[in-house]
């Protein structure tokens, strides 16, 4: 580039980690195949109840609950993005819950939430020597206690939505 120079050298390219760029890009149409497939309204029609919740943080409890053990068998949050936020927005959209606050809500969850290292992309990729210099085991130690602040953070956010007008 004039003036600034190179931007990447052939050494750079070197840095980049293959396995989890490969990782993301593989995420990335889970969703778009899911739809197409019929496996995100299979979802939606078997793991949601019937009926909304009428009490808002009971709703976001279980958009929450749900998205994290649907992440605990998918693994990759782009994923899990791909197949919970048309499902929950499909199933709150009779109420008064906004599609803005339910697709947060999913995002929140499965984004703070891990309990191995492929479960969050930032935390695989910290992992081990040449990285962050922890363990899986490690990740777990701190994944697990984090599973429950994700509740206390959802209920934080409905209230904040309630607040605004979303929920």
């Amino acid at each position: 580039m004039p003036i600034i120079g190179e931007v990447l050298t052939p050494a750079s390219w070197n840095a980049v980690d293959i396995k989890s760029l490969m990782f993301l890009t593989a995420a990335l149409p889970v969703g778009s195949v899911g739809g197409a497939t019929g496996m995100n309204a299979w979802i939606a029609d078997v793991v949601l109840p019937s009926s909304v919740p009428e009490n808002i943080f009971l709703f976001a409890l279980l958009v929450a609950a749900l998205s994290m053990v649907i992440h605990m068998f998918m693994g990759s949050v782009m994923a899990v993005l791909g197949v919970c936020v048309p499902a929950f927005i499909s199933f709150a959209a009779g109420s008064s819950v906004s599609p803005l606050a339910v697709a947060l809500i999913v995002f929140t969850s499965i984004n703070i939430h891990y309990i191995l290292p492929f479960h969050n992309l930032p935390i695989l990729i910290g992992e081990g020597k040449d990285a962050g210099g922890y363990t899986s085991k490690e990740a777990m130690r701190m994944g697990i206690p984090l599973t429950a602040v994700v509740f206390v953070v959802v209920l934080v956010e409905a209230a904040w939505f309630h607040l605004f007008g979303l929920m």
